[in-house]
């Protein structure tokens, strides 16, 4: 079964995947993960920020690239074929093994006089870098041209380069992809390769093969496609006008401008939603329109209705903050700028406006890359590096502790991380269940001697184990001292110390009565806290009014707030 989901806003098809990620009807493997196949890292991570946000959790969640997914597939269908030999590293390194051998030849003519230029060792790397680029791409969107060429029926110099790359071995991508498409007639060899149900979410173009891949992966798992459209109208007809203009004769009456933006530049967009109406899948649109009356609304609800807005006679209302704005910048540098100058406007002016909710879109975003670098604005990657625990606190370096992830931005939550580095023992055990209610041991409103006496036992007893006496118990101590910058503690008649001397770290008080006991224990340590006076203490036969925990030894400051 195929489920074709469309709609106008990336939210709407995040929230319908959170739904049916949690369908009722349907009760996955607990321990077996979701398969969500996304069109890049970025789309994965926006998509796993607004599933927490919702859920308050995500976990378990695959987010495979296409390429890697359908290479999943083929692993369902055809068992065995873990890595292709061709793919494009190793097609790099094929190509610059055998294009000297073929130089000599009269179609190279062009590829020959090319390398006879300086360097020709890093020109012929670099060449056969760009023709890997090249055919790994023609693999996957001209597979048919690329068995016509082993098939001897074009002369060329690219196809004569690629019948001398694969002479001895043939199991490209091409191949594998027939075959996977003749084999999912039948059920996969591999059935536990890919879950029972499988969502491909926000892409926005597909090779032909791997859109017939679909509609046969549809005979066998449930297959829910997230399609952002930004027209709720049959659109893939339209064109723009200058394809208008070439049309003199009759066919021209026949053709539609529609709305001029999305028919001057969403060709792409026209191609895949063929695609994905070829599959004849269950439709379910959730279009909706814009929410506000400023000038972006008002270009998208004509892109939504497929209208030609300059038709239109509107006023619009004045904005606060215009919603589209066009600079005119003569130079990159200058284009970097005003984007540096608008980036930080719009973070102090727009309420709830958060880096992640921003993002900037280039034609060629290799060229600004390269400009940054040259500026100086962008660094190279410096040489290889190690990180040790050299000069680093003991707390991150040696301690095997708790630590605490707090969001950056939550001043409260980061001061109440770095006060939770200790805790009261004597607290935690009264104000939870550690201690059953049972035996006239209820917490109450107020102070129940009863309950307090059973945290005394249970502390004890932990001492008991963490920092053990040598001799007695600590349930049997009845004071302590100082002697000889070691601590020892009186229980009845006798005097007694810790069975590993080590474990004593300080003291505070006077050596004849100190008012608190620093002991450790794995590199953690343990306060005990001497207070005859306190309403615990003087109830103690030993003074010991608490026991202090050191437990989350380290705050981390979480610069995505903490979203996991």
């Amino acid at each position: 079964m195929i489920v074709l989901h469309q709609a106008n806003r990336l939210e709407t098809l995040a929230d319908l995947l959170a739904r049916e990620l949690l369908a009722p009807e349907y009760a996955p493997d607990p321990l077996r993960s979701d398969l969500v196949v996304v069109p890049n890292p970025g789309t994965g991570r926006w998509l796993v920020h607004r599933l927490a946000e919702g859920q308050g959790i995500v976990a378990n969640l695959e987010l495979p690239l296409p390429a890697s997914f359908f290479w999943r597939v083929m692993q369902a269908w055809l068992p065995g074929q873990e890595t292709s030999p061709f793919d494009r590293e190793t097609l790099t390194w094929r190509i610059q093994a055998a294009l000297p051998g073929l130089l000599d030849a009269r179609d190279f003519s062009e590829v020959r006089r090319y390398l006879e230029g300086d360097d020709p060792a890093l020109r012929l790397y670099q060449l056969a870098t760009r023709i890997a680029d090249l055919f790994d791409q023609y693999l996957v969107f001209r597979p048919e041209m690329v068995l016509a060429w082993e098939a001897g029926k074009d002369e060329g110099w690219q196809s004569q380069l690629w019948r001398r790359i694969t002479e001895k071995e043939g199991g490209h991508r091409a191949r594998l992809l027939t075959r996977l498409i003749r084999e999912m007639d039948g059920p996969p060899a591999a059935p536990r390769t890919l879950p029972g149900r499988l969502f491909l979410f926000g892409l926005n173009a597909l090779p032909p093969v791997y859109v017939e891949i679909l509609r046969r992966l549809g005979d066998h798992r449930d297959l829910h496609l997230y399609h952002l459209n930004p027209c709720r109208e049959y659109w893939s007809d339209i064109r723009s006008e200058r394809a208008l203009a070439q049309h003199e004769d009759s066919q021209g009456a026949f053709l539609d401008l529609g709305n001029p933006l999305l028919a001057s530049m969403g060709h792409v967009g026209q191609v895949f939603l063929d695609q994905l109406l070829s599959l004849d899948a269950e439709s379910r649109a959730h279009f909706e329109a814009p929410a506000g009356k400023g000038m972006l609304q008002q270009v998208q609800s004509d892109i939504l209705t497929l209208c030609d807005g300059r038709e239109k006679s509107r006023r619009l209302p004045p904005e606060r903050w215009p919603s589209i704005q066009l600079h005119g910048c003569h130079t990159r540098l200058r284009e970097v700028q005003v984007l540096h100058d608008n980036l930080l406007r719009c973070l102090k002016e727009i309420e709830g406006l958060r880096p992640r909710d921003i993002l900037v879109m280039a034609s060629d975003m290799a060229a600004y890359k390269a400009f940054l670098k040259e500026i100086g604005y962008l660094l190279d990657e410096g040489p290889d590096f190690k990180v040790t625990t050299e000069n680093v606190d003991p707390e991150i370096a040696t301690v095997a502790g708790p630590q605490l992830v707090v969001p950056v931005m939550n001043a409260r939550y980061a001061l109440n991380a770095a006060n939770a580095r200790w805790g009261s023992l004597y607290d935690a055990l009264y104000g939870t269940d550690a201690i059953p209610e049972t035996d006239g041991a209820e917490k109450g409103n107020g102070y129940n001697p009863k309950r307090g006496e059973k945290v005394i036992a249970w502390a004890r007893a932990f001492l008991d184990d963490s920092v053990p006496l040598k001799t007695d118990s600590w349930s049997n101590m009845t004071s302590s001292q100082i002697k000889d910058g070691q601590f020892r503690l009186m229980t009845g008649s006798s005097e007694g110390g810790l069975r590993d001397p080590s474990q004593f770290a300080g003291y505070l008080g006077d050596v004849d009565n100190p008012s608190s006991l620093l002991l450790s224990r794995n590199g953690l340590h343990i306060e005990i806290i001497l207070d005859d006076q306190h309403v615990i203490g003087s109830q103690d036969e030993a003074g010991i009014s608490d026991v202090i925990l050191e437990s989350a030894i380290t705050t981390i400051q979480d610069c995505e707030d903490s979203v996991a």
